[in-house]
């Protein structure tokens, strides 16, 4: 999906596999956003690409949506983990 994320259009299913991998190895980070934050599906796609080294410019790409679209997107998310306007939400979903 890094290699090419322009042509990644993953099913649910493999959507699916990639949040119980990422469960699996950085510490079961998405169930304790879904418990402690009530993150959506989509938020939870965004807390892997963060949690995989995505760049900007790939999570666009994974998405195929607009840069404004992502920023409000990840907005809602910073919100709901009730972070301030300095904080960098993707430095957050790292070191979480």
């Amino acid at each position: 999906m890094k290699e090419d994320p322009l042509h990644a259009n993953l099913t649910r299913t493999e959507w699916n596999e990639i949040f119980h991998l990422t469960d699996q190895l950085f510490n079961h980070v998405l169930t304790t956003f879904k418990e402690q934050y009530a993150i959506t599906r989509h938020e939870q796609e965004i807390c892997c690409l963060v949690k995989w080294n995505f760049s900007r410019k790939e999570q666009l790409a994974v998405f195929n949506n607009t840069s404004e679209a992502l920023t409000k997107s990840k907005n809602r998310l910073k919100k709901k983990f009730q972070l301030d306007e300095k904080s960098d939400l993707d430095t957050f979903i790292r070191l979480f």
